[in-house]
């Protein structure tokens, strides 16, 4: 009751040379001041996030206040979280990103509360196929843009998946819904990537 928010972290597809350059925010819940549905507020993630952190180094990691570097970066603190912690999705030494937990409350993610993190991390592994975990090595993260600037494409997010099975089906290749959004992430990735 003194608000949490948890988020699923997974890592994108690997690119054609097979690394995986950013990571998306996929589903989670929360207490106020966050929404009870978090999904509509998913972001992508880098090397410039603790989520980026804790899946390049496949190690559990806390920001216990927005103050508390311990040299990890985290860019994309938002207004009323005031400590954060992480823990890594893993799969026989595989990784498919990690599951995020912040309070508003600093210096909330004590050792048990981080051990509890670690049991719905593995819990959470379990659920996962296992074409989504990856070896360590294919991850190689690039600094992703201030979720502010994310959210100028992230808003045409739906429309755009429509317009691609209109076109789909336009051109007699039909292509489901998930493939569509599949496509679309995709897409917004690489616009952020290669921003000017």
């Amino acid at each position: 009751q003194a608000g949490m928010a948890i988020m699923i972290v997974q890592c994108m597809p690997p690119w054609n040379d097979q690394k995986i350059y950013s990571l998306r925010e996929r589903a989670g819940h929360g207490t106020r001041p966050w929404s009870m549905n978090l999904e509509q507020h998913a972001i992508f993630l880098g090397e410039e996030s603790l989520a980026g952190n804790i899946v390049s180094t496949i190690r559990p990691q806390a920001l216990q206040s927005r103050y508390d570097y311990q040299g990890i970066i985290s860019a994309h603190w938002v207004e009323g979280e005031e400590s954060i912690a992480g823990y890594p999705l893993l799969r026989a030494s595989k990784v498919a990103g990690c599951l995020l937990a912040s309070s508003t409350q600093p210096n909330f993610f004590t050792a048990q509360r981080i051990q509890l993190l670690q049991y719905y991390a593995e819990l959470l592994a379990f659920v996962l196929e296992p074409h989504e975990f990856y070896d360590v090595t294919q991850i190689t993260l690039r600094t992703m843009p201030h979720s502010t600037e994310q959210r100028k494409k992230l808003t045409l997010f739906r429309t755009r998946v429509a317009e691609l099975i209109a076109q789909s089906l336009r051109d007699k290749i039909p292509m489901n819904l998930t493939q569509a959004e599949q496509a679309i992430w995709g897409q917004i990735e690489r616009e952020l990537l290669f921003r000017e």
